[in-house]
């Protein structure tokens, strides 16, 4: 029974009595009764309006009961999805680690194997070395994207898997790396925090690739209501303007961040290194969650 059925089970039980009372005051003193509205009849009016009251109660309790269902039903329903995203992404995973994986490691033997063939022209082996160097930079990148689904399927803090990224990302490219976040990050939904680890693997592209730098940070924060995310490093920089932006990867991120109401802004200079700044909103307070060691 819920709560609220006990105040209504009690309203009825008054009505009930005050009913009972003043049927059998009227029979046991029928001459107390000479005016024309009876004491009997105030007291039915009483119970009348306590049933009312009762009836009230339980149909508020019923409400309550009927939307707290509701949202244990939602809340069910997304999380099915997500598992079932996780899942996917898991699949899609191993198919790439078994797949193309597989045939980009074997592409860069023969490669490599074509470039000592005796006999082959200069340009030949020039031409060799340049497609090994391809199929490392594909391995790489392929490396990245796996660590990404992997991430997002397993689960886990976005401290943790942000951590778990960034420290790879610097280790495989040979840049120095440096990761760091406020203690009271809230927990995200699961494709919130896929489609920012998507969105922070486009930045660190882009750094490898574009900016010729020594050093990338990113750090991750809450700000008046938004979880801001900030990817900076200390290259070359470039004019925001320019028409070569799109080569960037800014579409793609801002694209992903569409997906998850969230917004992504890029500053950058020339000599002046690039900062790319996500800022996701928080639609309510969360729990603050345990990760690595905080800045």
């Amino acid at each position: 029974m819920g709560s609220g059925a006990v105040p209504a089970v009690a309203a009825l039980t008054i009505g009930l009595a005050i009913a009972a009372f003043s049927q059998i005051h009227f029979v046991a003193i029928p001459g107390a009764y000479g005016s024309l509205v009876t004491a009997g009849d105030i007291l039915r009016l009483a119970f009348y309006v306590v049933i009312l009251l009762g009836v009230d109660a339980d149909a508020r309790a019923g409400l309550r009961e009927l939307r707290v269902a509701n949202r244990d039903l939602e809340r069910l329903r997304r999380i099915e999805v997500a598992n079932a995203a996780a899942e996917e992404r898991s699949r899609l995973a191993r198919e790439f680690h078994d797949g193309l994986a597989q045939t980009l490691w074997f592409a860069k033997l023969k490669a490599g194997r074509l470039s000592s063939v005796d006999g082959l022209p200069d340009e030949g082996r020039e031409i060799a070395g340049e497609i090994g160097g391809a199929m490392d930079t594909a391995l790489a990148e392929t490396r990245q994207a796996l660590l990404a689904l992997r991430a997002s399927a397993e689960g886990g803090s976005l401290p943790e898997v942000l951590g778990r990224y960034v420290d790879d990302f610097g280790e495989r490219f040979g840049l120095r790396s440096e990761f760091t976040f406020d203690r009271d990050l809230p927990w995200l939904p699961v494709r919130s925090q896929a489609e920012l680890m998507r969105i922070v693997q486009e930045a660190l592209n882009n750094v490898r690739k574009h900016a010729d730098a020594t050093l990338v940070r990113v750090h991750a924060e809450r700000q008046d209501g938004h979880l801001v995310l900030t990817v900076s490093d200390n290259g070359q920089g470039f004019d925001p303007a320019a028409p070569r932006i799109g080569g960037y990867g800014l579409q793609g991120m801002t694209e992903r961040a569409d997906l998850i109401g969230a917004s992504v802004q890029v500053t950058s200079a020339p000599q002046d290194g690039t900062t790319v700044s996500v800022e996701v909103p928080l639609e309510r307070e969360p729990e603050p969650v345990r990760g690595p060691d905080a800045a």
